[in-house]
């Protein structure tokens, strides 16, 4: 699988330093506009999901977006695809 399906919320589609996390998440995720009409994405119920994220638990606290995919049963096809 190529590094823009893989890793497609990273910069320049890099791999992630699979070191700096201690666990892999998916959540739903929604879009939301702005009243200046930017547009903000952030975790939703799965009933208003428009997309799923795959996040690397960070091992310091918090997550990083690792992979946007557009149904739920991609996101752990992805997360066994990155698993060596």
């Amino acid at each position: 699988m190529k590094n823009e399906t893989l890793y497609n919320c990273c910069t320049e589609y890099g791999e992630p330093e699979w070191n700096e996390f201690d666990a892999l998440e998916i959540d739903c995720c929604a879009s939301e506009i702005l009243p200046d009409g930017s547009t903000w994405t952030e975790c939703a119920p799965l009933h208003q999901a428009e997309f799923f994220t795959v996040f690397g638990h960070l091992k310091e606290g918090g997550c990083e977006a690792i992979t946007d995919v557009s149904t739920r049963k991609l996101g752990p096809r992805l997360i066994k695809s990155t698993i060596r």
